[in-house]
């Protein structure tokens, strides 16, 4: 299992909420200044940690325990974190979202302390304002915690094996069973194979034709037509709610998984989070190959998927498709290129030469 504490910027209440889980510091009597200040992270994360996952530590229940910053993200996050869950093995997860906890000296002081670095007026503050969030923080990890004992022991009960919806939390607390996660298909890890995972904006235009390429769903040889793309599994068909969920599209001829993932407005602390999740929980994993298909879409793919999703007009989905066809070739020579640094087979389908591209040609992470 994984309990995982997220607030706006992994610094102050879900450092205290692991802090609690733990048993590093107690609500009562109220730990010292110099306690809180000790704690692991605790005032000392920086904006460009917002999308990293950190090992507080494992529990008596033999859960480990994580602290992460994620920004105004909340949603998404959650969505590929339990997406991410399920890729790489089926455990039970539980979110705490300790904003609710907060109080307007760990804003105020949260804001002087990170963002505009006056330390030595916005720590005090923010260390006040959370030795009083603290009865708050410790009624959070109370529920997390009850929900963590009935989960162990509904495992002990039946042999490992549950079923039903599990236990859901109102509010704050979202408990995810194992295999139950919100993906459109799942598929356990199966050896160390590199997972592929394509991302735009909204995991259904350009990434969901990037991925059909590479399993060779669509014959790079020749440009598919208009329906052709439209006809695609989740071309121009997930929801915005649904934006942060990685979907399994098949496997390679490597027998890698393809997957697609929609990262909305907040790419760089989804791809942050993707990275820093498996190297932190998977540490036996190989990391994920991220690919950036947004960096290939044209403004008549932009313009037709924005009219499409967000305004509901039909004649969106066949502009959005219309310029992906356009730009085929590039994608193409994406696709190849990602395939070739894998170093698995390439399909006759995928097999065209790469020619030089103006554009900027994303991998993921070494």
């Amino acid at each position: 299992m994984k309990v995982i504490y997220h607030c706006y910027g992994g610094a102050h209440s879900s450092v205290a909420a692991a802090g609690l889980h733990l048993g590093i510091i107690a609500s009562e009597p109220q730990p010292t200044v110099a306690e809180l200040e000790s704690l692991p992270y605790f005032d000392k994360n920086d904006p460009k940690d917002i999308g990293r996952v950190r090992l507080m530590g494992v529990d008596d229940l033999g859960a480990e325990v994580l602290v992460l910053g994620r920004s105004a993200a909340a949603p998404i996050v959650i969505r590929t974190l339990a997406g991410l869950a399920q890729m790489y093995g089926a455990e039970d997860a539980i979110f705490g979202d300790t904003t609710g906890c907060i109080n307007w000296r760990m804003v105020a002081g949260g804001i002087g302390s990170r963002r505009i670095r006056v330390q030595r007026i916005g720590r005090p503050l923010v260390t006040s304002g959370t030795r009083q969030a603290l009865t708050a923080l410790a009624r959070l990890v109370s529920d997390i915690r009850a929900l963590q004992r009935q989960a162990h022991r509904d495992v002990k009960g039946d042999g490992g094996q549950r079923g039903g919806d599990g236990v859901r939390a109102p509010g704050a607390i979202l408990y995810i069973p194992a295999g139950q996660r919100p993906v459109a298909e799942s598929a356990l890890a199966g050896g160390r194979l590199r997972k592929v995972i394509y991302h735009c904006h909204g995991s259904t235009h350009s990434s969901v034709l990037a991925a059909a390429l590479h399993l060779g769903v669509v014959d790079a040889r020749r440009r598919p037509s208009v329906d052709e793309i439209i006809n695609l599994k989740l071309f121009d068909r997930v929801e915005n709610d649904a934006i942060g969920t990685p979907f399994l599209c098949g496997h390679d001829e490597g027998g890698r998984e393809v997957y697609v993932l929609g990262t909305g407005g907040h790419k760089a602390l989804v791809t942050c989070l993707v990275n820093s999740f498996v190297a932190t929980c998977y540490r036996d994993e190989p990391p994920p190959y991220l690919v950036d298909t947004l960096t290939l879409v044209n403004t008549r793919t932009r313009v037709g998927g924005f009219a499409s999703r967000r305004l509901g007009q039909a004649w969106g989905r066949r502009a959005a498709a219309q310029g992906l066809r356009d730009n085929f070739e590039n994608l193409v020579d994406l696709v190849h290129l990602v395939k070739v640094a894998l170093g698995g087979p390439v399909s006759p389908e995928a097999a065209r030469p790469v020619r030089p591209s103006p554009r900027p040609v994303l991998a993921g992470r070494e």
